[in-house]
């Protein structure tokens, strides 16, 4: 992966589900270690997905007033104590203050990005942006006195930036790293180190005092070499009509800095805070400023050690800790009920987290082929529609929207023309189920990269070519009385309740495996979870009830195709298949669980949807690149690149939603059955969280190992 930060959007839910299960461990410290961990994760997530260029420097040098006169905040507040960034001459931030452009205001208004439990489910936290109540509290916030504030966001209308959302992360002030400061500066030098360009302040006084000297030259050493920062000067007013003492403060600057002198003119800028000078270097700071947004691969490199050791040591340590407590209070209780619960739910486990890594080889391998044919199909369309000399003089008088609007149009050609993903996946997913599941063979031997038929029914693999039907091997009678067992509590069927034997186990084994299978059912029938099958997006008002007709067409070739792999489906979707025996045909579950008509009638059959709605990533990517200035080449290639990248993150990510919810399932049957209290429950959400975040702290890890490989070589 080329951004292997896309992968922190599903980490940072699993931590914020961590945080809320780790209450029951009633340990203040251990709550505080996962706070700072979660606004680290978040300001990394946050920096890798929004365009932002940190301010930053030594205490007093002059970054909040310079930002204060970058928006004229000084003009609408009532003194220079107020306000929403003070005034506040060395006595600074302890958190990092972000200041985003946004066309909606028409002033300045400071808004908090908090922690907070979810109102509708206690225990559960998720982070909710709101406004300020005042000024005060945002410097409060700004200060770090107030509790779960995760970040301070100031929005003003737009200036410097081109884009929509784009803005600056103000800093702290640098300075060395001591036990009162170290949270603090920990996520200040994160923070520099994140954004995609740097503005860093000095004055006069900092260029020449030996100690500050230091401090600069530590933070350009640590933080800076490598990467074009923009250097700004501050508080020379007073040299407005002396050129050669600001040609002086320059040269200071660049030996300071080690700025190359072919680059001091366009990366050192002195501005002073009288009106005269704020009018001079404020357009001089807009064309600067597009000279620092590009990161370089030194800059790239450090990125991802930086994230690297947030992953290895901080987060590593907590979970340690967290790891220590539980098991102090976990050794409490060992009921015979309470193992075999367990028991079951590390062999699911253990079966889920096996079938994940095989699911995450053929995806990036199916995702690679489908790249590679985009960027080909790229190459062309690139020499057809925007390069050479009859395109420039066709295009020269085409407006910069024209042009990106042919780009966006094309990258979305080349990114369909080897076809529709969705086939791809299906046949992975295929692959992945007809071997865990025990397929016939004539079903595996259709399964090749290329076989994309438009027979629906001859692609579930549960009947012949004379529509004879065709088990799965693996599927038995017995494995179906096994599954009874485990999600019909109040049920002793021959009175298996209890037996948690190794033909028990082996039944718990498919479980993964026929969630996955539910996955490809729903990716072939996609009108039944509600998704247009063109579009790959949910139905729109009119659209479902167009889409019904080829639901029955699709469900008649349906009805005598029987399989116990649908069986044990319906028993895992809690529909009752002794009660309901005729429940053993994909139309009749789809009835049992009122999810033929276009809606998901139950929360699994929601959390497949997502392995099939994948209509708007498109969009996204589209998005998200749209807010970058590159090359032509570079751009479209880039984007085709971010394509398999979110791909890849959305289906790992649903892959993990569909299967959270079969392991709930299992647990709440089972604790039912054994007749357990909630301290099961709390205790199982903790294990259960601690190992997701474990699994994907290593697929980061992982995807940041492969990525940094190349830089270092």
């Amino acid at each position: 992966m080329k951004s292997p930060e896309l992968l922190l959007t599903n980490l940072n839910r699993v931590v914020r589900e961590l945080r809320g299960a780790i209450t029951y461990l009633e340990d203040d410290d251990l709550t505080a270690q996962m706070d700072s961990v979660i606004r680290r994760l978040f300001l990394a997530e946050l920096l890798a997905t929004e365009q932002v260029i940190a301010i930053g420097g030594s205490q007093g040098a002059g970054k909040t007033t310079l930002v204060r006169l970058m928006y004229d905040l000084h003009k609408t507040e009532e003194s220079p104590e107020k306000g929403w960034l003070p005034a506040n001459a060395g006595r600074g931030e302890s958190m990092s203050v972000l200041v985003l452009e946004d066309d909606s205001v028409d002033k300045a208004q400071g808004y908090l990005r908090v922690l907070k439990e979810h109102p509708n489910l206690p225990g559960h936290f998720r982070i909710v942006e709101h406004q300020a109540t005042s000024e005060a509290e945002f410097r409060e916030a700004c200060c770090g006195n107030l509790q779960g504030v995760m970040l301070a966001v100031l929005k003003v209308p737009r200036r410097f930036c081109r884009h929509n959302g784009q803005g600056f992360m103000l800093m702290p002030g640098y300075e060395p790293v001591h036990e009162e400061n170290q949270s603090w500066q920990t996520l200040m030098r994160q923070a520099l180190v994140a954004c995609s360009g740097r503005v860093i302040v000095t004055d006069e006084i900092r260029l020449a005092n030996a100690s500050q000297l230091a401090i600069q030259r530590d933070l350009h050493a640590s933080h800076l070499a490598g990467t074009d920062s923009l250097v700004i000067v501050t508080k020379t007013e007073d040299y407005a009509d002396a050129p050669l003492k600001l040609q002086e403060l320059r040269l200071s600057a660049a030996e300071a800095f080690d700025i190359a002198p072919e680059r001091r003119e366009a990366l050192i800028l002195c501005t002073g805070s009288s009106e005269s000078s704020v009018e001079l270097w404020r357009p001089q700071l807009i064309q600067a400023l597009a000279t620092v947004r590009e990161s370089t691969a030194v800059s790239r490199e450090r990125q991802l050690q930086q994230l690297e050791q947030l992953l290895s040591h901080d987060l590593n340590y907590t979970l340690a800790g967290i790891r220590s407590k539980f098991a102090l209070h976990a050794a409490a209780e060992q009921s015979i009920g309470y193992q075999n619960i367990q028991e079951a739910l590390e062999v699911f486990d253990l079966a889920r987290d096996s079938l994940r890594e095989e699911y995450k080889r053929g995806l990036r391998e199916s995702l690679k082929r489908h790249h590679d044919g985009a960027a080909a199909s790229m190459d062309d369309l690139l020499m057809k529609n925007h390069e050479g000399v009859f395109n420039k003089l066709t295009g020269i008088f085409d407006t910069v929207t024209e042009k990106h609007v042919s780009l966006a149009g094309d990258i979305k050609r080349a990114w369909a023309k080897p076809g529709n993903y969705l086939d791809s996946h299906i046949n992975e997913l295929g692959k992945l189920t007809s071997s865990k599941l025990g397929a016939p063979q004539a079903f595996i031997d259709h399964l090749k990269p290329d076989d994309h038929t438009s027979n629906k029914v001859a692609r579930l693999g549960y009947s012949d070519e004379q529509n004879q039907p065709t088990e799965w091997s693996k599927v038995t009678p017995d494995t179906l009385k096994n599954l009874a067992v485990v999600f019909y509590p109040d049920r002793d069927d021959e009175g298996l309740a209890g037996k948690f034997n190794k033909e028990m186990f082996r039944s718990l084994k498919l479980l993964p495996a026929m969630t996955l299978e539910f996955a490809r059912i729903g990716s072939l029938f996609p009108e039944v979870f509600g998704i247009n099958s063109n579009s790959l997006q949910p139905f729109d008002g009119g659209d479902g009830v167009a889409a019904a007709e080829r639901i029955q067409n699709d469900f008649s070739a349906l009805q005598k195709v029987g399989s116990n792999v649908v069986k044990g489906i319906a028993l895992m979707l809690a529909v009752d298949v002794a009660a309901d025996g005729h429940i053993d045909t994909i139309p009749a579950l789809f009835d049992a669980l009122g999810i033929g008509g276009g809606t998901a009638g139950m929360s699994m059959a929601g959390a497949a949807t997502g392995m099939v709605a994948i209509g708007m990533l498109t969009y996204s990517v589209l998005k998200e690149v749209d807010r970058q200035d590159r090359h032509t080449r570079n751009h479209a290639l880039s984007v085709l690149s971010q394509f398999k990248e979110h791909y890849q993150a959305h289906y790992l990510e649903q892959f993990d939603v569909l299967m959270d919810q079969v392991r709930a399932r299992i647990r709440d049957s089972l604790t039912v059955r054994y007749r357990l209290d909630e301290v099961l429950m709390r205790r199982d959400r903790i294990a259960k969280a601690l190992a997701d975040v474990t699994s994907l702290r290593l697929d980061l890890q992982d995807e940041i190992g492969a990525r940094a490989r190349p830089l270092l070589a």
